[in-house]
């Protein structure tokens, strides 16, 4: 048996992997090539000296950017103490 690995260029406002950290509870990235019906994925990978943890939901600007945002979940508000850092990948739906 054959392992099988997917690879995807990372670091260019035009690829589909990447790292990034919450300031303030969110953060903008710039992606040229992000469609409206794209599925962008995040998980945290350190809490850093976050003092509380949001859940982390995305929202995209078609053409320019996602963001990706912590929420409280008791009250639905931005989780400014929240400055953990996180991967993404982006996944187009065809």
């Amino acid at each position: 048996i054959f392992a099988t690995t997917i690879s995807l260029n990372g670091g260019a406002v035009t690829d589909f992997i990447g790292t990034s950290v919450l300031v303030a509870g969110t953060v903008t990235i710039a992606n040229t090539n992000i469609a409206a019906t794209d599925h962008v994925y995040v998980t945290r990978t350190a809490v850093n000296a976050s003092t509380k943890l949001g859940m982390l939901t995305v929202s995209i600007s078609a053409g320019a950017s996602f963001t990706v945002a912590a929420f409280d979940p008791a009250d639905a508000t931005t989780c400014p103490e929240d400055v953990s850092s996180f991967r993404y990948i982006i996944f187009k739906q065809t």
